[in-house]
């Protein structure tokens, strides 16, 4: 069993399956720009990136500016953050669990976005710091926002452990030397992860009891 001081969370597809709100926000966008609506499963696969990079490949090369679609985007999801959006299961048990543990998520989701979805689960109180993409110059799968949360905490990347549904995540914690955790329940699929070579995988969540304390 591995002791670790920190464990970094992921947001969308590791703590939360926020799906299809993120859906109906982007088929919300491009009905307001005319464009027809994309298959829920077609959107999920563009998540992970950034709401940027989200709306830039739902458009698809239309001769629209990204920047509206964003702005559109952002104004409905705002709205909508927690209509459909649950947390997985055995969350709030291990976030207990971990009490004696620092704690902090790190997502490409904007901070504020993120702030409230765990506010309405009352799980933000579990974390020392919530980093969204707005945040930092540079997002998953760059090691910035790990970097900064170590630092910040003065905790060693060897003491610190890396755990999300995304290649990004498991590319971060190794370009910051952090340990990784994949998990297999979100947003990913499985092959993807594997192939990535993560040092851990798990299929939920409950499992980090038997690899961390």
């Amino acid at each position: 069993m591995k002791k670790v001081r920190l464990l970094l969370f992921d947001l969308d597809g590791t703590l939360v399956d926020s799906r299809l709100d993120i859906a109906n926000g982007v088929n919300f966008t491009l009905k307001k720009l005319g464009i027809p609506a994309l298959d829920n499963e077609k959107i999920y696969s563009f998540v992970g990136d950034g709401a940027w990079e989200l709306m830039e490949r739902s458009i698809n090369g239309k001769f629209i500016d990204v920047s509206l679609a964003l702005k559109i985007f952002r104004e409905y999801y705002a709205e909508h953050l927690t209509d459909n959006t649950y947390l997985y299961p055995n969350v709030n048990e291990i976030l207990n669990y971990y009490s004696d543990k620092q704690k902090a998520v790190v997502t490409n989701k904007y901070t504020s976005y993120s702030i409230s979805i765990l506010k309405k689960f009352d799980a933000a109180k579990y974390f020392v710091k919530i980093l969204g993409s707005d945040s930092v110059e540079r997002i998953k799968p760059d090691p910035m926002p790990l970097m900064k949360i170590m630092t910040d905490l003065n905790i060693e990347p060897s003491e610190t452990v890396m755990i999300g549904d995304s290649k990004n995540d498991i590319i971060a914690a190794r370009s910051a030397g952090t340990i990784s955790c994949a998990v297999g329940y979100g947003l990913e699929k499985k092959e993807v992860l594997i192939k990535e070579n993560p040092d851990y995988y798990i299929s939920d969540l409950s499992e980090l009891k038997k690899y961390f304390n």
